[in-house]
């Protein structure tokens, strides 16, 4: 008997014949490289601070993003240039300062969350004060490169709640799903965020998903979070709620699935290819890397490095 994924693996051979890379129909064939070697751009440091990031010398995938503190890199090692020697004076972005993680006990105070029924993922804080003002989504203005503020995102999806005891977001109604669930200020365990853009017609999408499920099973408790976006389904037509629901549930995830049906990332896109994954910090919501496949040592480090400690 043939499963659910064997189904959707099937169906997206038989897309890939004729399709296009990322969610926008008019895109081209993906590049075999992620990036130019040796170019350099801006990035965010952990606490919303900016660094500098430079691609690999074999142009396949960004370094590690070169904080401005002590001239380290994310994981705390001495950054290196496209041929790998040290280089511990790289230049950064103007305005950069120290770069710390962002710290628990600095989010604001909570007295109310964007859903009475929220869930591991997106937890509202209690009142700390009666006169309390209410969170609010960080304000403009907003961009769609790393170092710049995300706009407040909206999607129509599902997500685990207190409704039952379980961990599973698809046996719920769907629901309203937007960035804010998992700003710092509505839920305040909240530290880094990864937003996965999928088709359900390609291999690498799929291929991504158990590693996610990993993901979210080693850092939830530390602060990460994880929103996984379905633009296309398996004929490469817009995602239906319905298809998210048989996706989310042929790969066993646990973390809030939305239909992107309107391809509301497209812009954060820095090429044509799927999918898309984007690294935000919860403490300011500002984009500190996009990256274009999934490289699971990377998106570790940056969760290490923005994460609580392990207990």
């Amino acid at each position: 008997m043939m499963t659910r994924i064997d189904l959707l693996r099937g169906a997206s051979a038989i897309a890939l014949l004729l399709a296009p890379i990322a969610c926008d129909s008019d895109t081209n064939e993906e590049a075999e490289r992620v990036c130019d070697p040796g170019k350099q751009e801006a990035c965010a440091c952990p606490g919303g601070q900016q660094g500098a990031q430079q691609c690999g010398i074999d142009g396949n995938a960004w370094e590690p993003c070169t904080c401005p503190d002590a001239g380290t890199t994310q994981d705390g090692s001495e950054p290196s240039d496209a041929s790998g020697d040290a280089v511990g004076d790289r230049p950064t972005v103007e305005g950069g300062a120290d770069a710390t993680s962002p710290d628990a006990n600095t989010s604001p105070d909570a007295n109310t969350s964007p859903d009475a029924n929220t869930s591991p993922d997106a937890t509202a804080s209690d009142a700390t004060a009666p006169d309390a003002d209410p969170p609010s989504y960080p304000g403009g203005p907003y961009g769609t490169d790393p170092g710049e503020v995300i706009e407040n995102l909206s999607w129509t999806g599902y997500i685990d709640s207190t409704v039952d005891v379980d961990h599973d977001p698809f046996n719920e109604p769907p629901t309203d799903i937007s960035l804010a669930d998992f700003y710092v200020g509505f839920d305040p365990q909240s530290r880094i965020l990864l937003v996965n853009s999928s088709t359900g017609w390609d291999s690498p999408s799929q291929d991504e998903m158990p590693d996610l499920v990993q993901l979210r099973a080693d850092y939830h408790e530390r602060g990460g979070r994880i929103l996984v976006s379905v633009c296309q389904d398996n004929n490469q037509s817009p995602a239906t709620l319905d298809f998210v629901a048989d996706w989310g549930n042929a790969f066993g995830l646990t973390t809030p699935t939305v239909a992107d049906p309107g391809d509301a990332l497209l812009p954060y896109y820095l090429e044509n290819a799927v999918p898309m994954n984007m690294l935000i910090d919860t403490s300011t919501m500002t984009i500190v890397q996009v990256m274009h496949g999934y490289d699971d040592a990377t998106v570790r480090q940056i969760f290490d490095a923005y994460a609580a400690p392990v207990p």
